[in-house]
């Protein structure tokens, strides 16, 4: 797991507390949206049919020098998997149980 991922979270937090800092945050998911050819809305379908479950969370970014949507699926049995959706060619690239 690309420790970015946990540190996203925090780091926004602390960006949205420093105020014009944060806008570089921003910025930077800005232009990677703009390198995907999937939408969120597909990354998430495809999330939930490797995953079955509801997706409780969605982010993008990068992991392994690709643009990725990482997808958090909770199933029935209240257990997570993180699934990797490459932004630009819609598949899946990563599964993790949490």
């Amino acid at each position: 797991m690309n420790i970015s991922r946990k540190v996203l979270p925090i780091a926004t937090c602390l960006l949205i507390g420093f105020g014009g800092s944060a806008w570089a945050f921003f910025e930077t998911n800005k232009e990677l949206v703009k390198s995907a050819t999937i939408t969120l809305s597909e990354a998430v379908k495809t999330a939930a049919e490797m995953a079955p479950g509801k997706a409780v969370e969605a982010q993008i970014g990068e992991e392994d020098d690709r643009v990725v949507y990482w997808i958090e699926v909770v199933d029935s049995k209240n257990t997570t998997r993180t699934v990797y959706v490459d932004a630009e060619t819609g598949k899946v690239v990563n599964m993790e149980k949490d």
